[in-house]
């Protein structure tokens, strides 16, 4: 028997158990009747659809409150429009009840876009069990548009067989390449063992300059993220030469960090050559980041000329290069550049924490002297997080951490004791048993963002924390649920769960929040479709475009949260090169959030571009006031974060925007009038 043929025996076999599977009891209400006799109202792109269509409220309200029944009454509607939506829908729903009601659909609409919206559904689910009864729609399906999301679903819901037909697939059309590319590339990300040799190989041909900048961008990333699993050489070439010539700056960025996967000494003096030539600060920090990984960076130079560059993200990359492998004879030069960067408080942090891993007192001395001369909280993290390199700033860290009446300087304490009990070579075994103390302390402070981080420390297996508590000890991770607040608690109440699974060793379902937020239509009439809103920033001002129709509710508590000022003020309180600027937080950590939690809402939409705005959430359904925008393409969060909007002016801003630096004002800038033609 042939490869091909075996693999097509085996298919049908799985086939047959997926359809012979049994659906879970039926368990959803009962459908909400809805006036048939309606056709979506056709409108143009710019007039807000909301407004003048109550099915279209009807689809998303239902879409909010995970009422499946009356969505699945839809998708039978006479109207398209109607079938897609609900279709859509459906991809936030993510019920498996619903899987043979979707494959229906994608296999009996004649419209083609009600199929590419089923298919979308059915790959939100993510799970393997109908990765065959979705190859075997593709192999029935005529469309090529259907073909590229039902090759995305695939991976999604793709196991190792999965992703062998995936990659056996040839294609040279732009659909079909991008929907492969995406295929592979959402499998990768839910299982590492689909790295396979088969898959190399085809994103290899995906990541040809004769591909679509899309799939190169999916292709490039594909080998920037699976590069810790190790890249064959025969990938250098290609590698290099993507990384050097690539007409889109993110195709570029994306190899050269992958270059880094190569264990070739050729793959390292590559990285250094674009480091030395390049002037997009992207493609610098992608440079340097891979630079980091490489085991001895002889060659220093590259490294202290980014110090001086002018992009203040390189600069930051540069010296935590440097800080992540420190060389002794070096120690004068980072104690002279982090003076030299006293302006830049989180440059000078990482060059003495550089300084720590060699000679601890004299750079703890000059350390001190900065942390008690600045009032700024921010500045005072940069400083805290230096100590998580030694060992011997574990005094220094408790007492702050113990003795310090402010929130926000016990959390970034507490922080960089988690980051120092998680080094791979601890130096002190038996500092196991103190941090274990110390995060007991934490358990009790009946501070939200401390048991957070406490609870999550605690699974550290190096450490074997669940050791260090008896029975009547392990009743403090109760105790500590009983003292957090919901719902604005979510985040770490789930973090102890997590940590009572473990230690139990027993499953427990997370916490789960009811709906208590419904979408607010009266007000979302008054949006236009794609409402504009200026960012105004201690940095600068940047603008954005929401997308309403994708994501109404987020899209109006975004902006009923901006108008009535609630993000006046707000630090960006993470800030990570190459990935995203975040803010919102009440707290100012990252650990605040309020009872403002919505549902989240999952659109054909992606985050392919710098500026894209996202919901931060600890889950499904938990947003609420974080959000973030991109400084680069983000692949591995399509579908799993709220995408509501993306700034269209200004997006360079992103990168000078700094941990600590706050946001002035947001404003709707393109407000509708009301009937008595006060702007709203």
């Amino acid at each position: 028997m042939t490869a091909n043929r075996f693999l097509n025996f085996v298919f049908f076999i799985l086939l047959i158990f997926s359809f012979a599977a049994c659906q879970k009891e039926k368990k959803q209400e009962l459908p909400t009747p809805i006036d048939t006799d309606i056709l979506s109202i056709k409108t143009p792109d710019f007039v807000n659809r909301f407004e003048a269509d109550p099915v279209l409220r009807k689809i998303h309200d239902w879409k909010d409150r995970r009422v499946g029944d009356s969505l699945a009454q839809l998708l039978s509607h006479q109207n398209p429009t109607y079938r897609t939506e609900a279709a859509y829908a459906f991809a936030s729903v993510q019920d498996s009840f619903y899987i043979d009601t979707l494959l229906q659909v994608l296999q009996n609409d004649l419209e083609e876009q009600v199929r590419v919206a089923a298919a979308f559904a059915l790959g939100q689910l993510y799970m393997t069990s109908i990765g065959a009864k979705l190859i075997f729609a593709y192999e029935n399906e005529n469309s090529p548009l259907v073909h590229r999301y039902l090759l995305e679903a695939i991976g999604k819901c793709a196991d190792e067989l999965e992703v062998n037909f995936l990659a056996s697939l040839a294609f040279t059309d732009d659909l079909h390449c991008e929907g492969q590319a995406l295929g592979i590339f959402r499998a990768t990300e839910r299982n590492k063992n689909c790295v396979t040799r088969r898959a190399n190989m085809r994103m290899s041909l995906l990541l040809l300059p004769s591909r679509s900048a899309r799939t190169r961008l999916i292709a490039s990333e594909y080998f920037a993220r699976n590069r810790k699993i190790g890249l064959h050489e025969r990938y250098l070439e290609q590698l290099q030469e993507v990384a050097s010539t690539d007409k889109n700056r993110f195709v570029r960025a994306h190899a050269t960090l992958a270059l880094s996967g190569v264990a070739s000494p050729l793959a390292e003096e590559d990285i250094r050559r674009i480091l030395w030539k390049t002037s997009d600060p992207i493609i610098k920090v992608a440079a340097l980041q891979a630079l980091s990984e490489r085991e001895d960076m002889s060659l220093r130079e590259p490294i202290w000329k980014a110090l001086k560059d002018s992009s203040m993200m390189v600069r930051q990359v540069a010296a935590s290069v440097l800080r992540k492998q420190p060389i002794a004879k070096e120690l004068e030069l980072y104690l002279k550049e982090a003076k030299n960067h006293s302006e830049q408080p989180h440059i000078q942090a990482e060059l003495w924490a550089a300084a720590l891993q060699i000679n601890f007192e004299t750079a703890h001395k000059a350390l001190q002297v900065a942390y008690q001369n600045t009032d700024n909280i921010y500045h005072k993290s940069a400083y805290l997080s230096a100590y998580a390199e030694s060992v011997k700033g574990y005094d220094f860290l408790v007492r702050i951490f113990m003795e310090s009446s402010d929130t926000l300087e016990r959390s970034f304490a507490l922080q960089s004791l988690v980051a120092m009990q998680a080094q791979k070579d601890l130096p002190l075994r038996n500092l196991y048993t103190r941090f274990a103390q110390v995060f007991k302390t934490a358990l009790g402070t009946a501070d939200a963002g401390l048991i957070a981080l406490a609870a999550a420390a605690l699974r550290n297996n190096k450490a074997n924390y669940k050791s260090f508590f008896s029975k009547e000890e392990s009743q403090i991770f109760y105790q500590a649920l009983d003292t957090l607040r919901m719902p604005q608690d979510i985040e770490s109440y789930r973090e102890v769960q997590q940590t009572i699974s473990l230690f139990e060793e027993r499953e427990i379902e997370l916490k789960k929040l009811a709906h208590s937020n419904p979408i607010d239509w009266s007000f979302i009439q008054t949006l236009e479709a794609n409402p504009e809103i200026s960012i105004e920033t201690e940095r600068g001002t940047m603008y954005a475009t929401l997308y309403l129709h994708d994501a109404p509710l987020t899209v109006s508590q975004f902006v009923k949260q901006a108008q009535a000022g609630y993000f006046d003020n707000k630090a960006f309180h993470r800030v990570i090169p190459n990935f995203v600027v975040q803010t919102g937080c009440p707290r100012g950590d990252g650990w605040g959030s309020t009872d403002d939690f919505i549902r989240s809402e999952f659109a054909p939409i992606y985050y392919e571009e710098a500026g894209c705005l996202g919901m931060a959430s600890a889950g499904k359904d938990t947003e609420s006031v974080q959000w973030f925008a991109s400084h680069v393409p983000l692949p591995h969060l399509d579908g799993r974060y709220t995408l509501f909007g993306k700034i269209t002016q200004g997006v360079s801003l992103l990168k000078q925007i700094q941990m600590g630096d706050k946001i002035l004002k947001i404003r709707l800038i393109s407000p509708k009038f009301d009937k008595n033609q006060n702007a709203i």
